[in-house]
């Protein structure tokens, strides 16, 4: 990450807050749960949960999300898809940098492709489809597919995405001031009037805190939205003294389990990991998460995606726990080396790398206490290199399955599936999206079989939203765009 830079820095616009009446946007205080209000170039690697709304206010891409999660204009005023999905055409807006210069399609198209070939990006993989990116004038931009992606404007709505000039970004907002400890941080931009056509200035003031300050800060009064909330801080926002409806919840699409590292010893065993698999309470552990629609998962792929057919969940997740867990312990014991049980301690040791926090404690006895039920003795590690498994725990950037298999694509897990990259590579060269989404599936399947994954659920992400907040809205992405979160949400457009 980079520290925000000083020529970032912009004179507070001058208009007085107290002079515009109730048609003021207004000034919102938030809290976003991370070390440092940092603005992070997306092509040197992941933006921490803070840095993205940072991003997403000062840096926006061709196009954005609203409250809901839909699409909608930012520095491209329309666009258009060619009819076989191969070729996106955007009309920029008039705009300028924060230097005044013009914003052109050639400094546009240049920050696009720079990102989409940073394999530090995020994206990276995901955009892959992507063949060129061509200034066709002054205003138009071209964005040419090898084959067609009907989630490529959710993907350039990413943070991931964002368009940077140098180590500038194009708005809406502005830093106009930055405090000397770099934890907090105040945007403004201008907005038209409702009623006239005056300009109105809206004010967001950001504050990093840890979870628990976040949420003290909430408590007291003296923030009105925290943004960033995962299942490893919930149990805090539980213990605060919150009024009803406060606590919002994301019904978000993403990967949260566990991940195998091992590529020797008992635990590089399928059979061995379907076990401890199997061994898992996940209604109980979700249970203790209380999170409203959140249910148990044991597929790479969850309902609610462009692939339906292996996202269904195996049969044994209906039984009970009580009654599996005789038999797993059993096969647990045949499957491993007599030479590997000490005597009278455990069939099996698992080590654990899960982030700190009262979410990942609850994670840790969960596993501990289920694991232990069948023979096997699980233990928290610090390094990660020195973990059985560890914890994934990523949103999707749409509602695309490819997204969900291709995390597990050689080259970037440990374990994987040869012959499920091929079926990945076929899918990606497909003409049709039915052939895609028929080699997908074919992939997912594969994965699931090897066992590659451990999936427990859905990730959690939450908020706390105050009464004055109106513009905010649980979406399936998490994405929460800063702009006109004291107005109206927009009427609802996709599904």
């Amino acid at each position: 990450m980079l520290r925000t830079p000083t020529k970032f820095l912009l004179p507070i616009l001058a208009l007085s807050l107290a002079s515009c009446g109730d048609d003021n946007p207004g000034e919102t205080h938030i809290a976003l749960i991370d070390e440092r209000a940092e603005l992070t170039d997306p092509a040197t690697g992941r933006a921490d949960r803070g840095d993205e709304y940072l991003l997403g206010a000062l840096a926006q891409g061709l196009v954005r999300f609203d409250a809901r999660g839909q699409i909608e204009g930012a520095l491209a005023e329309r666009w258009h898809v060619s009819d076989d999905g191969r070729s996106y055409i955007f009309r920029l807006a008039s705009g300028s940098w924060p230097d005044g210069e013009p914003i052109e399609a050639d400094d546009v198209a240049r920050a696009l492709r720079r990102q989409i070939a940073a394999r530090r990006n995020p994206l990276h993989d995901t955009m892959g489809v992507v063949e060129d990116v061509v200034a066709m004038t002054d205003r138009v931009i071209e964005l040419r597919l090898s084959s067609p992606r009907p989630d490529l404007l959710s993907l350039l709505a990413q943070p991931e995405m964002a368009i940077l000039k140098g180590e500038v970004g194009a708005g809406p907002f502005l830093l106009s001031e930055a405090d000397d400890d770099a934890n907090a941080l105040h945007l403004s931009r201008l907005v038209p009037n409702r009623r006239t056509d005056e300009m109105r200035e809206e004010m967001l003031h950001l504050t990093a805190a840890s979870a628990q300050r976040a949420v003290g800060l909430f408590s007291a009064g003296s923030v009105e939205l925290v943004l960033g909330g995962t299942f490893t801080d919930l149990p805090l926002a539980r213990g605060a003294d919150l009024s009803r409806g406060e606590l919002r919840f994301d019904p978000v699409l993403g990967l949260f389990g566990l991940l195998p590292r091992r590529e020797k010893g008992p635990l590089a065993d399928p059979s061995i990991r379907s076990i401890l698999s199997r061994a898992i309470d996940r209604e109980a552990f979700l249970a203790d998460l209380a999170v409203p629609g959140l249910v148990p998962r044991a597929r790479i792929l969850q309902a609610g995606l462009d692939i339906e057919q292996a996202a269904q969940p195996p049969a044994w997740l209906e039984l009970p726990l009580t009654e599996r867990q005789d038999m797993l312990a059993r096969n647990l014991r045949s499957l491993v080396d007599d030479d590997a049980q000490s005597e009278g301690g455990p069939v099996l040791q698992v080590a654990l790398h899960l982030p700190d926090g009262p979410g990942g404690d609850m994670l840790f006895n969960r596993l501990s206490t289920d694991w232990g039920r069948i023979g096997v003795e699980a233990r928290r590690v610090e390094d990660r290199a020195d973990a059985d498994f560890t914890l994934i725990d990523q949103v999707a950037p749409s509602r695309s399955g490819e997204w969900f298999i291709r995390f597990f694509r050689c080259g970037s897990v440990r374990l994987c599936s040869k012959d499920a990259d091929a079926l990945m590579d076929d899918a990606r060269a497909a003409p049709t999206v039915e052939e895609r989404h028929d080699l997908l599936t074919r992939a997912a399947m594969m994965l699931d079989e090897a066992e590659l994954f451990i999936p427990i659920a859905a990730p959690v992400r939450w908020a706390l939203v105050g009464p004055y907040v109106t513009g905010f809205s649980p979406n399936s992405l998490a994405r929460h765009p800063l702009m006109g979160l004291k107005g109206p949400l927009s009427p609802e457009n996709a599904p």
